[in-house]
């Protein structure tokens, strides 16, 4: 099995094709990689890492390349 993407940034959830998603629809991968901007606090972070329901769970930060791209799209502009 694939593993599944779930991208955090500015307060939604986003798929591997930075569609929007919930963490309640992952597919049952291997493994989740939770991504999260580097700029948000800890007590956001944890507060998100207990929303993703799953036993085998990665966190990592998102690097520059995602942050670009998620800020491109229109519906993540406030």
């Amino acid at each position: 099995p694939k593993d599944e993407i779930l991208i955090y940034f500015e307060g939604r959830f986003f798929d591997r094709n930075l569609k929007p998603t919930t963490p309640t629809v992952l597919e049952g991968g291997e493994r989740v990689i939770l991504a999260i901007s580097p700029e948000i606090s800890i007590k956001e972070a944890l507060r998100v890492r207990i929303q993703v329901k799953v036993e085998n769970l990665i966190v990592s930060a998102l690097d520059e390349r995602w942050l670009k791209e998620l800020r491109r799209i229109p519906h993540v502009d406030q």
